[in-house]
């Protein structure tokens, strides 16, 4: 499952970045719009995804997005 294939499963990307503000974050809906065009959501907002994941019964855990991680770095280096 690739970044742009988790992000896909919110049902808004403003819901997620409304989840992600909480807590005096300054996310607008189109940073996370651009995750999921770039396909990549910065590390320091992880627990936060799967905290609004939670709240939406989305299955996306902090292994979700390491493997997708993990799969990108791999595409990554296949280019380069």
């Amino acid at each position: 499952m690739t970044f742009r294939e988790i992000l896909a499963l919110w049902p808004t990307m403003d819901r997620l970045a409304h989840d992600i503000t909480q807590g005096g974050f300054v996310t607008l809906p189109g940073t996370v719009r651009a995750w999921k065009y770039y396909n990549s959501i910065p590390v320091r907002y992880w627990d936060r995804v799967v905290a609004s994941a939670r709240k939406y019964d989305i299955p996306v855990t902090l292994a979700t997005l390491n493997e997708a991680a993990m799969a990108k770095r791999k595409e990554s280096a296949r280019w380069h």
